[in-house]
């Protein structure tokens, strides 16, 4: 039996799930319902909304706990991030108004709650955080007389967007580091492995795809450390630890493969958290929001739930399918969801840069 996520208001838009269960007519519905119609009562004139949204949020996991017949109905993954727009959820409001006979539902505070956006990105937003850390990245090429400095500079700007991308393809957790097992090799797998949340119930790094252009960058990072020594080497400086960090890196024995260098020469770990804290104000967004993107266009294309959560990592009753038999393969994983994030990319114009090269 599949369990159920826990529903927002967000995934109350009309939608073919939404549909689904209401012709759901099983006792467990009625009873759930009857419990929903208890525990909510109507907004007063003065309730502020975002108030009313949190008591019928609360009352929709009781609603979610009580569904279990209603389980094959609703896809598991569909139900954890949606973009909603304003008429959407004004829709949205409206019926379930109109099915608990309440009447309309007014908005009595003039900031209503990003009850979407905030916590799914648009495409085009994706896109222009792209574009921003890589015009970061063309900005600090170093000059013809380099120096150091210079070298040090892009070498930060080029970590900080190979953490987003690679973030991006696995759709990465807001971490301080870059994890991947196996990278070295994923070239010719088309895998790595991946264990950003640890769990009571996790065995360590799962299998996830390596897109083409999270592929590339990767190649593009194992070139650009190479030539980091070099560099080093014709400066002089010699940084012991630094260099440790790199040989580690390129002989797959370390995890951690994407860093910033300090001004002491240091190597420092950066994830996605780095990234996206180093774009314009204006498209500030959590680190962990591009991760939920993704499942739009899972929706959208259909892309079985297994498959979905296996890349997610997410700790649903399949989390230990790579460890039994199961219809979820590397293989599988790689030309169905990896396959589809390279068209996805290729349409925001999100592609691989390359560092150093000589």
């Amino acid at each position: 039996m599949k369990p159920l996520a826990k529903p927002t208001i967000a995934t109350l838009r009309p939608s073919p799930a939404l549909d689904a269960l209401s012709a759901h007519s099983s006792g467990a519905v009625r009873v759930a319902s009857a419990n929903l119609i208890a525990n909510v009562k109507p907004p007063s004139h003065g309730t502020r909304l975002p108030e009313f949204l949190a008591k019928l949020d609360r009352s929709c996991q009781l609603l979610a706990v009580q569904l279990p017949e209603a389980s094959d109905v609703i896809g598991h993954s569909r139900l954890y991030y949606h973009s909603t727009t304003p008429h959407q959820l004004d829709d949205a409001l409206k019926r379930v108004a109109d099915l608990l006979g309440w009447g309309p539902i007014r908005n009595m505070d003039p900031i209503t709650a990003d009850t979407g956006a905030s916590v799914v990105p648009q495409s085009q937003t994706i896109a222009a955080i792209a574009r921003d850390l890589a015009s970061q990245v063309l900005a600090t090429q170093p000059p013809r007389n380099w120096c150091w400095h210079h070298i040090r500079t892009y070498h930060n700007a080029l970590a900080r967007y190979v953490a987003f991308l690679v973030g991006l393809g696995i759709m990465g957790r807001a971490r301080d580091a870059t994890i991947l097992v196996g990278a070295k090799w994923a070239s010719t797998t088309g895998l790595s492995g991946s264990h950003d949340k640890k769990t009571k119930s996790s065995k360590g790094a799962t299998p996830v795809a390596i897109c083409r252009q999270v592929h590339d960058q990767l190649e593009h990072w194992f070139t650009h450390l190479r030539y980091l020594l070099g560099r080093m080497d014709r400066c002089g400086e010699r940084f012991q630890t630094l260099r440790n960090r790199i040989d580690s890196i390129l002989e797959g024995h370390s995890n951690s493969i994407v860093f910033t260098i300090d001004e002491r020469g240091a190597p420092v770990s950066i994830g996605t958290t780095d990234a996206y804290d180093a774009v314009a104000s204006d498209l500030k967004i959590k680190a962990d929001s591009a991760r939920h993107a993704w499942e739009r266009f899972f929706e959208d294309e259909r892309i079985d739930d297994a498959l979905a959560d296996a890349q997610a990592r997410r700790n649903v009753h399949w989390s230990d399918s790579w460890h039994e038999t199961t219809r979820i393969s590397g293989a599988r994983l790689r030309r169905v969801v990896g396959v589809l994030q390279e068209r996805i990319l290729d349409e925001l114009g999100v592609r691989a840069l390359k560092g150093l090269i000589k």
